[in-house]
């Protein structure tokens, strides 16, 4: 197994993916917990939060951490479409984004784009409106890989879509035609993570039920114009991200 080099895992620990139960404000009021079963890929990612917190406790020597987080990785550059596109979000703002971003920023932006156009199509087709509220909104979805790598990050992208446009609209769309391929192939990934997102799910959480309905899909007979309308999404953001979520 190929062992990636991590001195920025305890340097990334100043933008965690989650807040930790210490940090986040106390409730004022009355406080509603919502306990919604997970799905598998809930899971895996709450893995991956869990081995994050723990290199930066220990200020990345816990070797069994390290381990998992290098196997992660590994697994994830053999095939990534083993993770949703939300999860590759995550991958790319802890650890690719502030590894590379500087010096293959074309690269990363290609491989974004990839990810999200996926991910938006998928959110089309599987998601109601206040999940893909929630995705843009409470994920940060379009900007996460940056956003997770800091505001360097973020500056770092905003300066390369401003000063190259042209070199970045080639990027976006090299992206944009790997995801075209990837469902022209019909390659196989967990295209129905959105569905883990919505009003509906969190009402059924507070009802106490453990089998919650999904958001109703899209006919496949629309699925053509949903990633046209992902495809455009995704050129529209990248062209000019100032101010996005």
């Amino acid at each position: 197994m190929k062992m990636h080099v991590l001195p920025l895992v305890v340097a990334l620990m100043a933008t965690p993916l989650y807040v930790s139960a210490a940090d986040a404000p106390k409730p004022v009021g009355q406080q509603i917990l919502v306990k919604v079963e997970p799905q598998p890929w809930q899971t895996r990612r709450a893995v991956f939060a869990d081995t994050i917190d723990a290199l930066g406790a220990s200020q990345g020597k816990d070797a069994v951490a390290m381990a998992r987080f290098d196997g992660m990785l590994t697994d994830f550059e053999k095939n990534p479409l083993s993770l949703t596109p939300m999860e590759a979000m995550d991958y790319y703002g802890i650890f690719y984004v502030p590894r590379e971003g500087a010096t293959h920023t074309p690269q990363i932006l290609q491989m974004v784009s990839f990810f999200t156009t996926l991910g938006w199509y998928d959110a089309l087709r599987f998601a109601d409106d206040s999940g893909r509220a929630e995705i843009i909104d409470n994920e940060f979805f379009f900007n996460r890989a940056y956003r997770l790598g800091g505001q360097q990050q973020i500056q770092l992208l905003s300066d390369f879509l401003t000063t190259q446009p042209q070199q970045a609209a080639q990027a976006v769309q090299a992206g944009i035609a790997m995801a075209r391929n990837a469902r022209a192939r019909g390659d196989k990934y967990d295209e129905h993570w959105p569905t883990a997102y919505g009003l509906q799910r969190m009402m059924c959480g507070l009802e106490g039920k453990k089998d919650c309905p999904k958001p109703p899909a899209m006919p496949q007979a629309q699925w053509d114009g949903a990633f046209a309308k992902a495809v455009a999404t995704v050129e529209n953001y990248y062209r000019d991200n100032s101010g996005r979520k």
